[in-house]
């Protein structure tokens, strides 16, 4: 690891490299110990940049890569195992965060991709041979505009975005897939927190929406029709608390908020295997809610 300045009391570098051997401890049916090691080995940069006081940047870079050629940590009692699923990970990301100071305000941006490529082969079981490419790739964007606090009134407000792909190349013995899901997402939310100075009470108050579409398109070998799936929604978040100052360090509180889990695309492969075995499985699984009550206290020690 080393911290570098490059331009005095304005840019700066900070480099980290590392190296992991986790050794195996699964032995294979010919007799060959150990078969499961991993070998890791990550390196990150960071810049950043600060022009002033009321200005900085930071804009970071990850590649980060993990092999198993032995396969990861199946075994049975014995901790033998007489298949082998070879697999490899690379993940690179970069992400920017920039923050400005406003008059009684401060603005943020937030953006970032990253891609994660992962490679499986081998014995799925006795009988099944897989071979899968995976590629998941995100792009991030956010952008928030909250108060510097000090004041009666806290507040912030911001928009948000996603967008995502996963491709899978897949072959199970005779059968190929090539599917696709794509998940775009979008957000609006706010909240703010009054309390007055004079005053033992503080109320805030949140509200998100979220919209989010998923689309799954499949091409499968022998399987001419295997279509396309794609789910939907967009919920409003709402979120309310109440707070009682009993003392300088104590606090007793109230909340109600909501919660929220998106569906999801069914993916097609898992279709078609279903099909072939006779069960029936839904095109989508719709998204989940929940309604959460909190009472509690908090207190400084």
């Amino acid at each position: 690891m080393g911290n570098l300045p490059l331009v005095q009391d304005t840019l700066a570098m900070r480099a980290v490299v590392t190296r992991e051997v986790l050794p195996g401890w699964v032995d294979a049916a010919d007799g060959t110990r150990d078969i499961n090691e991993q070998r890791i080995r990550t390196e990150r940069v960071r810049l950043r940049w600060s022009p002033d006081d009321r200005w900085l940047t930071d804009l970071n870079v990850v590649h980060a890569q993990t092999d198993a050629p032995g396969g990861d940590y199946a075994a049975d009692d014995t901790l033998a195992s007489s298949l082998r699923l070879a697999n490899s990970t690379v993940w690179n990301s970069a992400s920017l965060s920039t923050q400005r100071l406003l008059p009684h305000a401060r603005l943020t941006l937030l953006g970032s991709r990253a891609v994660l490529d992962t490679r499986i082969a081998g014995d799925l079981t006795p009988t099944t041979m897989l071979s899968d490419d995976i590629r998941i790739e995100s792009r991030n964007l956010e952008l928030r505009w909250a108060s510097l606090g000090g004041g009666n009134l806290d507040w912030q407000a911001g928009i948000s975005r996603r967008d995502a792909i996963r491709r899978d190349w897949i072959a199970i013995n005779d059968t190929a897939f090539d599917e696709t899901v794509r998940n775009r997402a979008d957000a609006v939310f706010g909240d703010a927190t009054l309390h007055p100075q004079a005053a033992r009470w503080s109320i805030g108050a949140g509200l998100r929406y979220f919209r989010e579409d998923a689309q799954a398109r499949a091409f499968v070998s022998n399987e001419p029709d295997a279509g396309a799936t794609r789910a939907g929604s967009d919920r409003w978040i709402p979120r309310v608390s109440l707070g009682w100052h009993l003392s300088a360090s104590g606090l007793l509180y109230a909340s109600t908020s909501t919660g929220f889990r998106s569906g999801l695309a069914q993916p097609i492969s898992s279709r078609v295997y279903a099909r072939a075995a006779g069960i029936a499985v839904a095109d989508h699984l719709d998204p989940d809610r929940l309604v959460s009550h909190e009472i509690g206290f908090k207190r400084l020690l």
